[in-house]
């Protein structure tokens, strides 16, 4: 689901990095991940972490400590830029 809406959300040149990826590739997040990320660097992949945030949710059978884990980290991928207090403001949200 999540790489669906990653591949629906591209735009551009970031939707054409797509084309090279194979089709039975373009349901896997970390194929996708790593062909945005070879073609753009790290910087560009923030519109991907943040989706991946607003996306993600708690998964049958997963602790709430690893569902904060990975909020926090998603939140420092997708904010890197902001200070930390804003970055703690949006986890929360």
């Amino acid at each position: 689901v999540k790489a669906s809406q990653l591949v629906a959300s591209l735009r551009g040149s970031a939707a054409e990095v797509l084309q090279g990826i194979p089709s039975d590739k373009l349901t896997d997040l970390m194929s996708i991940e790593n062909a945005l990320e070879a073609r753009f660097g790290d910087s560009h992949l923030t519109q991907f972490y943040r989706t991946e945030l607003k996306t993600r949710r708690q998964k049958p059978g997963e602790s709430l400590q690893v569902l904060a884990a990975d909020v926090e980290r998603l939140t420092s991928l997708a904010y890197a830029e902001c200070p930390q207090d804003v970055r703690d403001s949006l986890a929360a949200q």
